[in-house]
C-alpha cells in the first residue's frame, strides 16, 4: 500500500482543505502578478506620457519670439527670457510667464492680456529715487526723540514682556537648554 492512499484514507477532509487553500493560493498569486503588471505597464505609459509633453514644451519658444518686434533676453543667472518691452518673463521648463502685474505665473494669454492693459494704463518709465539729504551732504544723521508712552501702553508692553519671558523659561526644558 502506498503512503499517498494510505493519507487519503486515513484524513481525506484534511488533504480536500489543503487542495482547496493552495488552489486558492495559486490563484491569488496569479492574480497579484496580473495586477503588477497592469501597474507597471500603465506607470510606463504615463511616465512615457510625461516624458512627451516636457520635451515638447521645452522644444516650443513663446509664439511672440518669433516675432521680430520683441526682444527676448536669456539671463542665465535665473534661466528664463526677459521682455524689456512687456516686462514679462518666460520659464522655457515650465511654459508658464511671470508678470509684475499680476504678480504670478500664468499662461502666455494671461500675461500678454494684462501687459496690453498695463502699457495703456501707465508709462513704464525707470524710477530713481532721489538721495536723501543728509546722504548726500555728508550730515550727520540726529537721533529720533523717543515718543511718550501712556500708562496704560507702558503696562501692557511690560505684561507682554513678562509673559515672553514665561513662555521662552518654560520652553527652555522642552529644548534641553538647562541652567540658563
Amino acid at each position: 500500500m502506498k503512503w499517498d492512499s494510505v493519507i487519503r484514507i486515513v484524513c481525506p477532509g484534511v488533504l480536500l482543505i489543503c487542495a482547496k487553500k493552495k488552489a486558492a493560493k495559486e490563484k491569488q498569486e496569479k492574480e497579484d502578478a496580473r495586477t503588477l503588471q497592469q501597474i507597471d505597464a500603465k506607470a510606463t505609459r504615463s511616465y512615457q506620457k510625461d516624458i512627451a509633453s516636457q520635451e515638447s514644451k521645452q522644444s516650443q519658444a513663446p509664439v511672440d519670439f518669433l516675432a521680430r518686434d520683441t526682444a527676448w533676453e536669456y539671463s542665465s543667472a535665473t534661466g528664463y527670457y526677459y521682455d524689456q518691452h512687456t516686462g514679462i518673463q518666460y520659464d522655457p521648463k515650465s511654459g508658464f510667464y511671470y508678470s509684475d502685474d499680476l504678480g504670478n505665473w500664468v499662461t502666455q494669454e494671461e500675461a500678454f492680456a494684462a501687459a496690453k492693459k498695463s502699457a495703456g494704463s501707465k508709462q513704464k518709465v525707470p524710477l530713481k529715487k532721489p538721495l536723501a539729504v543728509s546722504t548726500s551732504v555728508g550730515k550727520r544723521k540726529r537721533p529720533e526723540k523717543p515718543k511718550a508712552v501712556f500708562a496704560e501702553e507702558a503696562a501692557a508692553l511690560r505684561a507682554r514682556e513678562a509673559a515672553r519671558k514665561r513662555v521662552e523659561d518654560r520652553e527652555k526644558n522642552m529644548l534641553g537648554l538647562y541652567g540658563h
